[in-house]
C-alpha cells in the first residue's frame, strides 16, 4: 500500500549516501525515522502521541509538525493505517478470527476496527478475507484450465481478475454440465 511507498521515500536505499548526510544535518529527518519506527515496532500495543513524540526527542506538537511535514498525516492517522496494513495482511494470510486480529493489531475495540476498515478499503474485514478468498480460488481453478501461470513470468495470461471469473465459469459450465 501507500505506506510502504512512504516508508520507502524516508528509507530509499538509492539515496542512502545522500540521506545519511542528510540525516546528520536535518534532525527532523531523524525524528521522523525514529518516530516511524517506533510505530512500526510498538503498533500491536497501546501507543499515545505522547510516546510516539518521546520515540523521537520532540514534545507534541513537534511530532504533530512533523508527521504533517514527512507524510501528510497525524501520527495517530497513520498508527491507524499501518495497523489496518498489517490487518489487510493477517486478514489475507491467516486464518485468525478478525476478533483476534483486530486485537493483535492494537486495536482495543472491534467495533472501531470494523468502521476503521471500512472507510479505508470500502468493505468489511469479513467481506475482504471473502472476497480475497475467492480471488485465490478462482486463480487456482484458472490456472488448472488454461495452464498458465497468472503471476506473470513468463504466462501469456492477461492477468485479468474478470479473465479469471470467465475462464472459472466456462470451466463449471463444462464440468456440472
Amino acid at each position: 500500500g501507500y505506506l510502504h511507498i512512504i516508508f520507502a521515500r524516508l528509507f530509499n536505499a538509492d539515496d542512502r549516501i545522500r540521506m545519511v548526510a542528510k540525516t546528520r544535518l536535518d534532525p527532523d529527518l531523524h525524528a521522523q525515522r525514529a518516530m516511524i519506527s517506533f510505530i512500526h515496532e510498538h503498533y500491536a500495543e497501546k501507543i499515545t502521541l505522547e510516546e510516539i513524540a518521546l520515540s523521537g526527542n520532540v514534545c507534541r506538537s513537534k511530532c504533530c509538525s512533523l508527521f504533517k511535514q514527512f507524510i501528510q498525516k497525524t501520527p495517530i492517522h497513520f498508527l491507524n493505517l499501518y495497523r489496518l496494513e498489517v490487518s489487510r495482511n493477517l486478514l489475507r494470510n491467516t486464518t485468525d478470527t478478525v476478533s483476534a486480529i483486530s486485537q493483535s493489531c492494537g486495536f482495543a475495540n472491534q467495533s472501531y476496527f470494523n468502521k476503521m476498515f471500512l472507510e479505508e478499503y470500502g468493505s468489511t474485514p469479513v467481506e475482504f478475507r471473502q472476497r480475497e478468498r475467492n480471488r485465490s480460488i478462482l486463480e487456482v481453478i484458472h490456472e488448472k484450465i488454461t495452464g498458465t501461470n497468472h503471476k506473470g513470468s513468463g504466462s501469456s495470461c492477461c492477468g485479468n481478475f474478470c479473465h479469471y471469473q470467465y475462464c472459472c465459469w466456462q470451466y463449471c459450465n463444462l464440468w456440472y454440465a
